[in-house]
């Protein structure tokens, strides 16, 4: 359970800063535990579907909580793999509620089926359908607008973009702590490139957080690896690095936001990728309020890390400018504001 001050909040999607003198809010998530029975049952289906498409299908979750559904007024999917399920059960009309269902990733993931196979066509064919019922599809960034609408042929007004919020109270900056010298790396997506990093690394201190298998005969002494990390001891290691890198293969989805902002909240210069999907290239600009280099330019990071290790009050200037970006745009609060504009447009309020 999530209580303020003591966690991020942004993966709750602004939804603790709706205004509660209008909404009722309420936050379901699944159970994974294997001895549920919805779960057995689902399972064979479920696995099929995320082994073809690669993101989840959790037909489950929203069985175990169709009461609670059933009893909305309006009914929010936060990842892929809760809304698809709502979407078919709209589309079956089972559910009657308005569907705001924010899409993260789905087109990039749609496109690369290999659609010469009848199975992939049916998914393809099926989960378009499902996403044409929803009544207003959400991503968190401009650039993932035009892929997902044209891929799914989506109409301009059933579709519309609003940037992620993080936890600025949560993630604040903590000049007592210091710099340790280490250039930090955060991040378990697919969509992360670890390996332009590692080349770019040439010997210098790394920490990286993930999940994902990197290349042995790439990581050196001198680069930590480690997954376990509480929000606080990430927090942590954010204060104290001297910067942060989200090294991103070239997508058209707004990837790497969460970690991105995150240190920015923490007052830290972030050498970011210049991906097809940026989300906010207006606001996300280079010697500004970030760093950005090209998707697998590997000469270019290791002259944005040289610059930055050499020039600490260029560091601090940028990681100033990224803070208070993070306060006046990219706020968990301010993400909660946009929301709640789509909410009221499907109530009619």
């Amino acid at each position: 359970m999530w209580r303020a001050g003591k966690g991020s909040s942004e993966f709750l999607y602004g939804l603790p800063y709706l205004d509660t003198s209008r909404f009722d809010v309420g936050f379901v998530e699944g159970d994974d535990t294997s001895r549920q029975l919805r779960q057995r049952l689902c399972a064979p289906l479920e696995k099929r579907l995320s082994a073809h498409v690669g993101i989840g299908f959790g037909f489950h979750i929203a069985l175990t909580h169709w009461r609670q559904l059933r009893d909305a007024d309006l009914v929010i999917s936060t990842v892929d793999t809760c809304g698809l399920p709502l979407a078919m059960l709209k589309n079956l009309g089972l559910l009657h509620q308005p569907l705001l269902y924010i899409s993260q990733g789905l087109a990039h993931r749609m496109r690369a089926l290999a659609l010469d196979k009848a199975v992939n066509r049916a998914i393809f064919s099926a989960y378009r359908r499902f996403l044409h019922s929803a009544d207003r599809v959400l991503v968190l960034g401009d650039g993932a607008v035009a892929p997902l609408a044209d891929l799914f042929q989506l109409p301009p007004e059933r579709i519309a973009a609003i940037p992620f919020g993080t936890d600025v109270d949560f993630w604040h900056p903590a000049a007592e702590v210091g710099d340790d010298g280490s250039i930090l790396s955060v991040g378990s997506d697919p969509a992360r490139d670890y390996v332009t990093l590692l080349r770019a690394a040439n010997g210098r201190s790394l920490r990286i957080a993930t999940r994902l298998s990197l290349p042995k005969d790439m990581v050196s002494e001198a680069v930590r690896i480690g997954s376990d990390h509480t929000q606080v001891e990430l927090r942590g290691l954010y204060q104290r690095a001297s910067f942060v890198v989200t090294p991103l293969h070239d997508v058209d989805q707004p990837s790497g936001q969460s970690a991105t902002l995150q240190a920015m909240a923490c007052g830290k210069a972030v050498v970011l990728t210049r991906t097809k999907g940026l989300w906010e290239p207006d606001f996300m600009q280079h010697m500004e309020t970030c760093y950005l280099v090209e998707p697998g330019d590997v000469a270019g990071l290791a002259a944005a890390m040289a610059f930055l290790e050499a020039h600490p009050d260029e560091r601090r200037r940028i990681g100033s400018a990224a803070r208070q970006l993070v306060e006046q745009r990219y706020s968990a609060r301010i993400f909660a504001q946009q929301l709640e504009l789509h909410v009221r447009q499907l109530l009619a309020w």
